[in-house]
């Protein structure tokens, strides 16, 4: 199925074999959205980039390749501006620059975010509460009562925290930051239909150098594309692209956790990652343990930011609002920017 076919039946609803307790609804339909067309104004500015005229005019070419009315001509103008970007040598785009530049002859519609997990936890935060809100926050300032940035150092300080979020019987989204053995940071949305409705999760995650939100989410099938092409300067192996798939069919691929699910499959990898370690970390974030490597993966800390209630009813505004790069600031959330609690 062409990749915008696939899009569109995920955002229908319609894709057939999906795992029970699918659904549709809140953060996902926008984040297939990032997955597709990587957020490049926002990318330039995390990284810290003022790009050069030459760059701004490719940016520009974007912009006007993006306005056009949908259908094969854009999608190919859209490949075509993206890898002019990707090709330029002043753009700041990095891995997702030689991401796009060793698939060049793949299809014309495939797009894609690149890996950068502060980048898709980050998006996934601002489309649910907003660019301006989540700014405040990961400056310590929250803007709004049940936004707080948390550090936790135990497990049983890292239960109570995800406890009191779930506890909030409504729409909320939460960032997981932490260092076991490499750095890491994903989201988690938390689904309600209605207020006081029953609670359901979906992780929305990439890896450096490793795997984009694209594969994340089911949207492409880059096991191919990857062994087959000197991506990010390594040949993906194969028990690499294992662990990515398993991650993907358990958590990824848009599928809804119930709250018994999520309690008992993903809160106890994050516990105990600030406890005793765990060594099934690499089942959540996809990435199998390198030789050599401690079996059990442990962090000193965890870096929770959390927003107990978001407005689904401004989803569409905060996304609008998130691509265009208005009010973001440079950097991603740091992992050392509050004290223990």
């Amino acid at each position: 199925m062409p990749l915008n076919d696939k899009i569109a039946a995920f955002e229908a609803g319609a894709v057939a074999g999906r795992r029970q307790n699918y659904s549709h609804t809140g953060l996902y339909t926008y984040a297939l959205r990032i997955a597709r067309t990587p957020p490049v104004n926002v990318h330039i500015t995390k990284v810290g980039y003022k790009p050069t005229r030459h760059t701004t005019a490719l940016l520009d070419a974007l912009d006007v390749a993006e306005a056009m009315e949908e259908g094969p001509e854009r999608d190919s103008a859209v490949a075509s501006a993206f890898e002019a970007i990707y090709a330029d040598e002043h753009a700041p785009l990095g891995l997702a620059r030689r991401t796009l530049k060793s698939t060049r002859n793949q299809p014309t519609t495939i797009n894609w975010s690149g890996s950068i997990c502060d980048m898709a936890a980050y998006a996934v935060l601002c489309i649910g509460a907003g660019v301006a809100r989540i700014e405040r926050l990961n400056g310590n300032d929250p803007a709004e009562p049940g936004d707080r940035l948390v550090e936790v150092s135990d497990s049983a300080a890292c239960s109570d925290r995800i406890d009191e979020w779930i506890a909030v019987n409504a729409p909320g989204v939460m960032q997981v930051k932490f260092d076991a053995n490499g750095m890491h940071t994903f989201a988690i949305e938390k689904v309600c239909g209605r207020e006081g409705g029953r609670l359901g999760f979906r992780i929305y995650q990439s890896y450096q150098g490793k795997y984009r939100l694209s594969d994340f989410l089911g949207l492409s099938n880059c096991r191919d594309l990857v062994e087959g092409s000197n991506l990010y300067g390594n040949k993906q192996k194969t028990a690499s692209w294992a662990a990515v798939t398993e991650a993907a069919n358990t958590f990824g691929n848009g599928k809804r956790l119930s709250q018994e699910e999520f309690v008992s499959e993903v809160k106890p990898i994050l516990c105990g990652m600030v406890g005793d370690g765990v060594d099934n970390l690499g089942s959540l974030i996809g990435v199998a343990s390198e030789p050599g490597s401690p079996v059990a993966r442990s962090a000193d800390k965890i870096l929770l930011v959390i927003c107990d209630r978001i407005d689904p009813t401004r989803f569409n505004a905060n996304y609008e609002g998130f691509i265009s790069g208005v009010g973001v600031s440079g950097g991603f959330v740091d992992l050392n920017a509050v004290a223990a609690g």
